[in-house]
């Protein structure tokens, strides 16, 4: 059995009958698909614009402009505020001189302060330093409290504590970490490791 007639008018009739079909398949195909395509696009892009009013409508029922300034004045004197705590570059050697003193008073040994490298950030620039000191359990407690509430932001972090090998003394090996606002003596360094202190 043969799919196409053998007889050439047959054969004509069946071609004139596949030729609306393939108008009818390539209008689809060229101008309905591409239409459908536009709308798809056009409805994820109602969507978006949707969300968008919907968020500021959220934003606006929150306050009016007013109180949308008065919040941002707010945040402002609160980083403000934040960014007193942070020393800036000229104030490393005073903290340096700080924790020095703060040894002294809680009656550990200074016994290493050396500077690592520090990172540079967008805004500010991470400096740490390692640090030893020798003294009683209690003592390095205090001295580390103590250097954790100085009036800049100094923080110890890693600590390690070993006992001497003679008396109740121990060994803390350490460092600290602060956040140095640059200055013109300090450029902040943006590649990768940044500047050494």
């Amino acid at each position: 059995m043969a799919l196409l007639p053998s007889d050439p008018q047959d054969q004509r009739k069946l071609m004139i009958g596949l030729i609306p079909i393939l108008i009818v398949l390539a209008y689809w195909y060229f101008f309905h698909g591409a239409a459908a395509e536009e709308v798809a696009q056009m409805e994820a892009r109602l969507q978006a614009l949707e969300q968008n009013n919907n968020t500021a409508r959220v934003i606006a029922s929150q306050g009016s402009v007013e109180d949308l300034q008065a919040r941002l004045g707010l945040y402002r004197e609160h980083i403000g505020q934040l960014e007193q705590l942070i020393p800036s570059g000229e104030e490393v050697p005073e903290l340096l001189e700080a924790i020095a003193s703060t040894a002294q008073a809680t009656d550990v040994d200074l016994a290493l302060m050396r500077p690592e490298e520090s990172v540079a950030g967008d805004y500010y620039q991470r400096v740490t330093y390692e640090m030893g000191v020798i003294g009683e359990y209690h003592e390095i407690g205090r001295f580390l409290a103590q250097v954790g509430s100085l009036p800049r932001i100094v923080t110890p972090i890693d600590l390690t504590l070993r006992p001497r090998a003679q008396g109740s003394q121990l060994d803390a090996l350490f460092r600290i970490e602060t956040y140095v606002l640059p200055s013109a003596s300090m450029p902040v360094d943006t590649t990768a490791g940044g500047a050494g202190v």
